[in-house]
């Protein structure tokens, strides 16, 4: 759902633009009556999910309109893309499955019509540049032989934390038909490895301002910030390590119900953890450590 705005933004900015090569957007928009495909994948910090949307194809540049009243057509795979980076030669057999469905929810004539895109997010944001960078160029070079339609490297790529709150944003007030009045959402945005938080301000706020432009329909200052480590995966693993033993790999924690005894892979270690009976407030752990948070990030 994140996505779907940037979907729909990237396509039509690229119709805007005039291709020769078999299987252009803008050709494809010119026959009426047909429906038009798009294909998603939202590279999350826990797995990647695939969405195939459909639409009515039309001639003029604006923003389609996405029906989600009927089933959402999607498809998902864990882990997430971004453990990946020490075997990059297994990206491919990672992703095709997904390939493979989305070709299987697409008519066979408009495949090479059909714009295919990647947002990697949190996770991803987490890995060293060079590492991003590697995973990136290989999904480029798959979607590139999909037989999908893929016109530019920025159809693929690491998004920041500002652009995923945005499109969240966007995508969430389009469909709640919101764009054209003064009474947009404000949207809170609970990854796996990230939280973000966007809005349109009512007064002057001098950082975390975002423009978009929309072609054809607005354009908008929103407040967009991302907070990293602070999503529900990586949220869990910081209270973890509160009471992390690092020399036997053990987790005695008040957090759990008591006699829970489980195992969980941190860093390629497993993990035993088990709840403790002191009566510490799981409330105060977690407000200490938002607090310790907002005192390292003050400035």
């Amino acid at each position: 759902m994140i996505y779907l705005l940037l979907l729909l933004l990237d396509i039509v900015i690229a119709n805007n633009l005039r291709f020769q090569s078999k299987g252009t957007i803008g050709n494809l928009w010119n026959l009426e009556g047909l429906k038009c495909y798009g294909v998603m994948f939202d590279g999350g910090s826990s797995g990647t999910r695939v969405y195939v949307y459909q639409w009515n194809c039309r001639e003029s540049q604006t923003m389609p309109y996405v029906s989600l009243s009927e089933k959402s057509i999607e498809k998902k795979v864990k882990p997430g893309i971004s453990t990946f980076a020490s075997k990059i030669n297994e990206i491919a057999n990672y992703l095709q499955p997904l390939i493979d469905f989305a070709i299987s929810n697409v008519p066979q004539e408009m495949i090479s019509y059909t714009p295919i895109m990647l947002g990697a997010t949190a996770g991803m944001r987490m890995l060293p540049i060079q590492q991003q960078r590697d995973i990136i160029k290989q999904v480029q070079h798959l979607f590139s032989k999909s037989g999908f339609l893929f016109l530019s490297e920025q159809w693929a790529r690491v998004i920041t934390g500002e652009e995923e709150g945005a499109y969240m944003w966007l995508s969430l007030n389009y469909l709640l038909n919101r764009m054209q009045n003064q009474d947009q959402v404000t949207t809170i945005d609970l990854g796996g490895a990230s939280t973000q938080i966007s809005f349109k301000p009512k007064g002057n706020i001098e950082d975390g301002i975002i423009d978009l432009i929309i072609p054809n329909l607005n354009e908008y200052e929103i407040f967009s910030s991302s907070y990293l480590l602070y999503g529900m995966d990586q949220a869990l693993i910081q209270i973890h390590k509160q009471f992390q033993d690092n020399q036997t790999f053990t987790i005695t924690t008040p957090c759990y119900f008591s006699g829970y005894q489980n195992t969980y892979d941190y860093d390629s270690k497993y993990t035993t953890y088990k709840r403790i009976s002191q009566q510490q407030s799981i409330r105060l752990l977690t407000f200490q450590l938002w607090y310790q948070w907002c005192i390292s990030t003050k400035n």
